[in-house]
């Protein structure tokens, strides 16, 4: 058998903050390198806010920052970073329009001062946790290195006057009315899949993905065989016709099983 190229969104997918790893789907990507197949971490987190108890399930690739970075067996392909002019404009539209603004950079996370000093950050107190040497707080008159910029819905919070404002000029995804996204144009989770198998020269037809969010959507549009998580909403699942069971009940596992990968 041909090596395969398999594809894993992290949040839902393989983790979430109150179980960790899934065990299961650690054994299958164990598998999956015994097996000379090569798993690839795919996901909207940047790369520094990949916690190390999810690296050390092994893989060789990282497309991480929602297509922002690419990283081959501990190569850098890939690091886009977002103009400092861009980067304020975009910080001051969110926080203008009520948004607690996280620029996302390769090696740094910010977080907004206001809301940590309120008491109503959850999202800092997780990242406090894993990675509190690469925490920094929102500052417009200093230098920041982020990739894109993410925002936690408040009371106060407008998203129709920010896609007014910014809406042409970066892709972006609602995560359920908590977390807005914004991301710069041109770049994709599925076009970094793209980008890494063309620098591989490896055929797409030997690739397969895993995720569970609209935000995985072109990622499993363009692998050969792109499966959706059960505990995806219904919604999105309709527009993936291959299915698992969910992340807690050994999904990952169960479809690599069926697709005699592991």
């Amino acid at each position: 058998m041909n090596s395969k190229y398999v594809f894993f969104d992290i949040d839902g997918t393989i983790y979430d903050y109150v179980n960790g790893v899934t065990p299961s789907a650690k054994e299958a990507i164990r598998l999956l390198r015994e097996n000379g197949h090569h798993p690839v971490l795919c996901t909207g987190r940047t790369r520094i806010m990949i916690f190390d108890e999810i690296l050390d399930m092994g893989f060789d690739g990282i497309i991480a920052g929602a297509g922002t970075y690419i990283e081959w067996e501990g190569e850098v392909l890939k690091s886009v970073e977002l103009p400092q002019d861009e980067l304020v404009r975009l910080v001051k539209c969110l926080s203008a329009n009520g948004f607690a603004s996280y620029p996302e950079g390769r090696d740094w996370f910010y977080y907004d001062p206001v809301y940590i000093e309120n008491g109503d950050d959850e999202i800092y107190r997780i990242y406090q946790l894993h990675i509190p040497d690469r925490l920094s707080p929102v500052d417009l008159t200093s230098e920041m290195h982020a990739a894109k910029v993410s925002a936690s819905y408040t009371a106060k919070s407008n998203r129709d006057a920010v896609l007014a404002e910014i809406g042409d000029d970066y892709n972006w995804a609602d995560h359920d009315g908590v977390l807005f996204e914004t991301i710069p144009k041109g770049v994709s989770k599925g076009k970094a899949v793209l980008e890494l198998m063309d620098h591989l020269k490896a055929d797409i037809e030997d690739t397969y993905g895993f995720g569970d969010s609209f935000n995985d959507l072109e990622m499993l549009q363009t692998v050969k065989y792109g499966v959706a998580m059960g505990n995806a909403k219904d919604s999105f699942k309709q527009l993936i016709p291959l299915h698992t069971e969910a992340m807690l009940e050994n999904g990952v596992y169960n479809a690599l099983k069926r697709f005699s990968l592991i």
